[in-house]
């Protein structure tokens, strides 16, 4: 359903000015990786330590990617959103 609304978004998007595509893509790629099922992750350690197979939490790693995906999209929309804020402004 989430993904249907999207694809509507990028319809619209697309039909008001290819600019809000800049907002509605990554927007989209932040639902996508938030509706993964979690996943164990098995690590291997160094042998010294004598636990070999260490669990590693999944909604630790998920959150991981989800803030480097942020770290990434929010100035990227924040220059893009400002430019067209000036552009519109500067007329």
């Amino acid at each position: 359903m989430g993904h249907l609304i999207f694809i509507l978004l990028h319809i619209a998007a697309i039909l008001f000015g290819f600019v809000f595509l800049f907002f509605t893509i990554p927007l989209h790629l932040i639902y996508a990786v938030m509706r993964r099922k979690p996943q164990t992750v098995v690590v291997q350690v160094p042998a010294d330590d004598g636990d070999v197979g260490a669990v590693v939490d999944p909604a630790a790693a998920r959150a991981t990617k989800v803030r480097a995906l942020l770290y990434i999209v929010v100035p990227v929309l924040l220059f893009l959103g400002l430019g067209y804020a000036a552009s519109l402004v500067n007329g």
